[in-house]
């Protein structure tokens, strides 16, 4: 793990990510229970080790994998992008 390879402080400096995935799901309370369940997972495991976690809603935009128009992304998503960012900033 980078822990173990003495990349702990870096790590913990660090900004984690979290997409959300498209979960093909008819029922959306099991898809939001699946998510909650998802996300408490990686808090949990990673929560240690970051300083902070932010998580991006699922966007349509993202899908096809081409250049990303920050103007095409939903505003929560935006939202979550420029979070992630202000915390990075916030740690140099």
């Amino acid at each position: 793990t980078l822990v173990d390879m003495g990349f702990a402080d870096k790590l913990s400096r660090g900004i984690l990510l979290v997409t959300q995935p498209a979960v093909p799901s008819k029922n959306r309370k099991t898809r939001v229970a699946a998510n909650e369940e998802r996300l408490h997972r990686i808090s949990e495991h990673f929560g240690h080790y970051v300083r902070k976690i932010v998580v991006a809603p699922y966007d349509e935009a993202l899908d096809d994998g081409a250049e990303i128009m920050f103007e095409n992304l939903s505003p929560a998503t935006q939202e979550a992008y420029l979070e992630a960012t202000a915390a990075i900033v916030d740690g140099l």
